[in-house]
């Protein structure tokens, strides 16, 4: 899969940071700290956080996304440690 493209990585608060990520079919968020990803989140159209229809759609996401937002975290191109 193509890596999204990065809509936003702003500090929260101290060493908490939420990324936004522009995948082809889907917006979708992140929180993350210094230990890495906290939570993946749905977003609608504004970019704001959306509650999952049902556990199954969260887990669709995680199965999706997951594995990719770990790897650009890993790889300090988002998150707290980005482009340092």
């Amino acid at each position: 899969m193509v890596k999204p493209k990065i809509i936003e990585n702003k500090r929260v608060n101290k060493g908490y940071f939420r990324v936004v990520l522009e995948f082809e079919d889907d917006l979708v968020g992140a929180y993350c700290n210094d230990d890495g990803i906290d939570k993946i989140v749905k977003l609608n159209e504004n970019g704001e956080d959306v509650d999952f229809d049902n556990l199954d759609e969260r887990n669709d996401y995680d199965k999706k996304y997951l594995s990719i937002i770990r790897e650009m975290e890993a790889n300090y191109e988002i998150g707290l440690y980005q482009n340092r």
